[in-house]
C-alpha cells in the first residue's frame, strides 16, 4: 500500500470519517453519487444563464465531489467528508492531480459561498463561472469517468 493510502486509512477509515462498502452497497452508493453528480452539473449549466451565475461554481464543485465519491464507492469506500474524498482519490487511485483539482474547486466554492459580495459586481476576485465549468468541472468529470473505465470499476 502507498503512503497516501495509509494516510487515507488512518485519517478517514480508522477514525470513522469514511467507511468500507460491501459489494451490494458499492453499486447502490455509486449510482446515488452518479445521479447527484449529474443533477448538480445540470443545475450548474442552468445557473450560467441566470442572474445568480456565480452559484454555478458551487454546483459545479458538488458535481465534481459526487463524481469522485462515485469512483470511491465503486472501489469500496464511502467518504464522510470533503477532505476524505480528496484523500481517497489520492490514496486509492494515486491521482494527486485529481485531488488537487478537487481542492482548487472547493476553494472556489468556499469563496463564492462565504466571501463573495453580490452588491459589488466589479470585484475580480472570483472565477468566471463559465470558465470554471468548461475548464475545471467538465474535464474533471471526464477524467474520473475515464478512471472508472480504466480501473474496470463498473
Amino acid at each position: 500500500m502507498s503512503d497516501k493510502f495509509e494516510e487515507f486509512k488512518e485519517e478517514c477509515i480508522d477514525s470513522n470519517q469514511a467507511k468500507r462498502l460491501d459489494s451490494v452497497d458499492r453499486k447502490r452508493e455509486a449510482k446515488r453519487y452518479q445521479n447527484q453528480s449529474k443533477y448538480h452539473f445540470k443545475a450548474a449549466e442552468e445557473l450560467l444563464e441566470s442572474e445568480a451565475e456565480l452559484i454555478a461554481i458551487v454546483e459545479g464543485y458538488y458535481s465534481m465531489l459526487h463524481k469522485a465519491n462515485e469512483s470511491l464507492a465503486l472501489s469500496g469506500f464511502k467518504p464522510g467528508s470533503h477532505k476524505c474524498t480528496m484523500m481517497g482519490v489520492r490514496g486509492v487511485f494515486e491521482r494527486s492531480d485529481l485531488a488537487k483539482s478537487l481542492q482548487q474547486a472547493m476553494d472556489e466554492r468556499i469563496n463564492v459561498d462565504y466571501y463573495m459580495n453580490p452588491e459589488k459586481p466589479d470585484l475580480q476576485e472570483f472565477s468566471n463561472p463559465e470558465e470554471f465549468i468548461e475548464k475545471e468541472a467538465k474535464p474533471f468529470l471526464q477524467k474520473v469517468d475515464e478512471l472508472i473505465e480504466s480501473e474496470k470499476l463498473l
